[in-house]
């Protein structure tokens, strides 16, 4: 798994992390849950292979429990979370400089990453 596909997946489980908590009946108080072991692993710097085997626990979890079938990965076909699309100028990015970060119309509220807590670095596109 490339850091391409890793960072499009972190951007994915960040951008979407309510509605997961909500689907994977996760609200953070369990350490051994599939998100709460993410945001352990990123804040431990956690590496690819780690992270890889994090994002695909989650992305199955998403499976079995909605029966999405794009899962965690499957905006690679046909969802994009990407930044840096024209004519996007704006885009916030990961202060972990791990997930693809987001767009202005992908934020809810406060750019904050959703699995360290911290502010998203907000940079205009050259």
């Amino acid at each position: 798994m490339g850091d391409d596909r890793i960072a499009t997946g972190l951007a994915y489980v960040c951008h979407h992390a309510e509605e997961l908590r909500r689907n994977l009946n996760d609200d953070g108080s369990d350490p051994d849950k599939p998100l709460q072991r993410l945001r352990t692993a990123l804040a431990e710097k956690a590496s690819e292979d780690e992270l890889h085997e994090l994002l695909e626990a989650i992305h199955l979890a998403v499976i079995q429990a909605t029966g999405d079938p794009w899962g965690v990965f499957g905006h690679e076909a046909g969802r994009s979370v990407v930044v840096g699309v024209a004519p996007i100028e704006i885009v916030y990015r990961c202060p972990l400089d791990r997930c693809a970060g987001r767009t202005r119309d992908q934020l809810i509220g406060e750019a904050r990453c959703e699995m360290s807590g911290r502010g998203l670095r907000r940079e205009r596109l050259a």
